[in-house]
């Protein structure tokens, strides 16, 4: 027999666990910080657009945004902060790594 395929709410819940200001009721993915959702059924087949934005707050830290919304012809798409993170400096090697980060586990999500 072939292995089981995780499902996409198991991946879920292994990506919410990696970072605090994430919670999951297993078909929307909460970001507490920005208290939005994301429901994959959103999103669906379509396309998508990501960014990182990097910031300093205003007590001296590094912070790091992973945002990703759905390009449709048809609406304007919504965008969804779906990562927020500390990181120890702002270079391309600590964005790069946060991005790529973000980028497999949003697209384990939705395979």
């Amino acid at each position: 027999m072939p292995p089981n395929k995780q499902s996409k709410f198991e991946n879920y819940y292994k990506w919410s666990k990696l970072d605090n200001n994430l919670t999951t009721d297993g078909e929307n993915l909460f970001c507490q910080v920005c208290s939005k959702s994301v429901s994959l059924n959103d999103i669906g087949d379509h396309y998508i657009w990501t960014s990182v934005d990097e910031t300093t707050d205003c007590r001296g830290r590094y912070i790091a945004n992973f945002v990703v919304g759905k390009l449709s012809e048809q609406e304007p798409g919504k965008a969804y902060l779906l990562a927020s993170k500390e990181i120890p400096q702002t270079n391309h090697k600590t964005v790069a790594n946060f991005f790529d980060d973000c980028l497999r586990t949003f697209l384990s999500m939705i395979d």
